[in-house]
């Protein structure tokens, strides 16, 4: 309570002198980063708009870990850091996080508090996928995508082409995605027209790729 108290002083102070709360840096951010959810690695910038150290020392910085439990702090003022509020972040978006963040300080320190959290660098999180053909006569590959976005099948297409020995030989109107179950055991299969995935970005003839998934291409005049 006492750190309460201090800031309500303060920031009645601020007010009077007209002192502004909101940083540059935050005030510039456009594209709103609230449905991500977060991962292990991703860093986030997290900003309170009441705390009257807030526009001396700026965002926070921290870093999601494997634990998932955040200690995010009351103030920006350094001399505090050793009060902060836990919240645990893994596998829920900035939207809740931002929520339950506010809620915790609420509780002890804050009487009003808007709370800003940004995503700062997202976490590369690779997968793999085989690319081969009937006879591994063309071309059998191993690419690395990164499942942090979404990587189509005519991205993962364009990076092989060029690199087949014998282009003539591939049938560019059929292509096979085999992705495998992990539950069942059991492989799903989609045979899809090469040309059409990479002409068009729609889910059914071009679909986003999952770590596991086999991309089998076939030789012209031969089945699979």
């Amino acid at each position: 309570m006492l750190y309460r108290g201090l800031l309500i002083l303060a920031m009645g102070l601020s007010a009077q002198s007209g002192f502004s709360q909101t940083p540059s840096a935050t005030a510039t951010r456009s594209v709103s980063t609230d449905a991500h959810v977060l991962r292990k690695g991703d860093i986030i910038s997290y900003y309170i708009h009441q705390d009257p150290s807030a526009g001396t020392h700026g965002p926070v910085k921290l870093d999601v870990t494997d634990i998932g439990s955040l200690r995010f702090p009351i103030t920006h003022d350094p001399d505090y850091k050793g009060l902060f509020v836990n919240v645990n972040v893994a596998n829920k978006s900035i939207a809740q996080v931002k929520s339950e963040v506010r809620m915790e300080l609420l509780k002890t320190y804050y009487n009003n508090v808007d709370v800003d959290i940004y995503l700062e660098d997202r976490a590369v999180r690779l997968g793999k996928i085989v690319i081969f053909d009937r006879k591994n006569a063309i071309i059998n590959t191993t690419l690395e995508i990164d499942l942090s976005q979404d990587v189509r099948l005519s991205e993962a297409l364009a990076k092989v082409s060029s690199s087949f020995r014998n282009p003539e030989w591939v049938d560019t109107a059929k292509v096979r995605l085999i992705r495998p179950n992990l539950v069942t055991g059991s492989s799903e299969i989609l045979e899809l027209n090469w040309l059409k995935a990479l002409s068009n970005s729609n889910a059914q003839d071009n679909p986003i790729l999952r770590d596991g998934d086999r991309i089998q291409v076939k030789e012209v005049g031969t089945g699979f």
